[in-house]
């Protein structure tokens, strides 16, 4: 396996691992964490889209409408999704 590939894979487990908890803070209302951990996962996931699919290092951002734009030629989200990055990316910084 090439080591693009594996970082890639790496960065998509780190996502469903980080999808997983969020899921589980949801359960136990911990809203704050759930919301983090969901932006966590849409972060990694587009990572992990730079690194495997455009085959370069993904930027030191945490910005989701920024990564979104690097990958959306590959990977088109309905507009419902894309409107609501801007918010999602805020709970990176409000956790912070």
């Amino acid at each position: 396996m090439s080591a693009i590939r594996e970082e890639a894979l790496d960065w998509f487990e780190e996502a469903k691992a980080d999808l997983s908890r969020a899921v589980r803070a949801l359960r136990d209302g911990d809203y704050s964490l759930s919301c983090y951990m969901s932006q966590q996962a849409i972060e990694k996931a587009f990572k992990a889209l730079i690194i495997g699919i455009k085959h370069r290092r993904p930027p030191h951002i945490h910005d989701l409408v920024a990564l979104y734009e690097a990958i959306k030629d590959v990977l088109v989200l309905p507009e419902e999704v894309t409107e609501r990055l801007p918010e999602v990316s805020q709970y990176y910084v409000t956790a912070r």
